[in-house]
């Protein structure tokens, strides 16, 4: 035994140091040593091993480049398939969570669906069961269905990423729809649709002309209205006025605060008191009294024209106080759709908290009595939050 141990290890001290580094290289980067083969082929070493030029099945360099080149394609095919696996788990994991398993929808929601697919209904806005769907699978919007009538301000409401600028851009033709139907004043949408002649429109996006005075941006836009002379002096100071731009009227928008370029957009998309009128978060960036003017202004003129109008906006108060119809959407799916007094009384509740100074539980039968009295819907609601006693209340 012992002599066959000694003959390995005298057989082993007798390979070159040069011709280990080659088989190891060979084992963990097989293109890498196949060049260094032919280069060593090619230019013979002025250190190490004169042997080594010996080291290696062939002479001829041209045939390791050949190696070289077809270990390298099958590298990079090796490479594209473990990227394609990567890209095909991200991607379903992509699907998997914009597409959740469908919902059971609530009754206010199929309401809508089934008023919307009436024969006689004849809502200036209508919106059935549209649906858009991303190249990568991604499902932005599920089955929308919802109609504006003449003289309402219907609000989506949601927060970010729920779907309400999507929806906005499927509405006003700017981007196409996977599936579904879209009709404004009764008429299949379509980007020369000419319900499109009465139609105001205020994207997320300032649409504007950064060396144009405030005062000019107005002045084009009746004019793109068929307004001009002393009628469209009057609208451009009325718009003014009742966004308080008068003195901005006369700067471009480019030294416009990020509120003032939002009251111009929402003033160009006025002009004319459209029928039909899509802004799409429009008081973004305003201060808490320049959206107050803002909501009375849409309310004036949503009277004055009976028209309809669709506004998406994350905050609720703007909803409630401009809104008569409100959908609410989470992942682009209604989470709930009707007019304010209904989903008021269906979700809205106040908490009301008791605070007792000294008694605890001698006081709480009194305070029931209390409360029972003045809000006769109300009840009594545990929350170790609290340190006194909630109650729930109707709105």
């Amino acid at each position: 035994m012992t002599p066959i141990i000694s003959g390995i290890f005298k057989t082993f001290f007798q390979i070159s140091v040069l011709k280990i580094c080659y088989i190891l290289s060979f084992i963990f980067t097989g293109p890498a040593v196949i060049l260094v083969l032919g280069v060593n082929h090619i230019v013979p070493p002025e250190y190490g091993d004169d042997n080594a030029l010996e080291f290696g099945p062939f002479k001829d360099p041209w045939i390791y480049s050949l190696i070289a080149l077809l270990l390298g394609i099958l590298q990079f095919i090796r490479v594209l398939r473990i990227d394609g696996k990567i890209h095909s788990i991200k991607e379903e994991k992509v699907y998997k969570e914009s597409n959740p398993e469908e919902p059971v929808e609530l009754e206010d929601i199929q309401i809508e669906k089934s008023r919307m697919n009436a024969q006689d209904n004849r809502d200036p806005i209508k919106a059935i069961e549209v649906q858009k769907v991303y190249p990568n699978g991604f499902k932005a919007l599920h089955d929308l269905s919802f109609g504006v009538e003449e003289g309402q301000v219907f609000c989506l409401l949601g927060p970010n990423g729920a779907g309400k600028t999507t929806a906005f851009e499927i509405m006003t033709a700017s981007i196409p729809k996977t599936a579904g139907d879209v009709f404004l004043q009764n008429q299949p949408l379509t980007r020369d649709s000419s319900a499109f002649y009465e139609t105001g429109i205020c994207s997320q996006s300032n649409t504007l002309w950064d060396y144009v005075t405030v005062e000019q941006h107005l002045k084009v836009y009746a004019r793109f209205k068929g307004i001009s002379g002393e009628e469209s002096q009057q609208v451009i100071q009325y718009l003014l006025k009742a966004l308080q731009l008068e003195e901005h009227a006369q700067k471009g928008s480019e030294k416009l605060s990020g509120g003032n370029k939002r009251k111009l957009c929402v003033a160009m998309a006025m002009i004319a008191a459209p029928k039909l009128l899509f802004l799409d978060e429009p008081s973004t960036g305003m201060d808490p009294i320049a959206r107050r003017y803002l909501w009375g202004l849409i309310k004036e003129i949503m009277k004055r024209r009976q028209g309809a109008m669709v506004l998406t906006t994350h905050y609720m108060q703007e909803a409630e106080l401009v809104g008569d119809k409100l959908g609410i959407l989470i992942n682009g799916r209604f989470a709930t759709i009707g007019n304010m007094p209904k989903l008021k009384e269906k979700f809205g509740e106040y908490s009301v908290v008791v605070y007792e100074n000294e008694c605890v539980g001698d006081c709480q039968e009194e305070v029931d009595k209390i409360m029972k009295k003045n809000f006769s819907d109300s009840r009594q609601h545990t929350d170790a939050n609290q340190k006194g006693l909630t109650y729930k209340v109707k709105m």
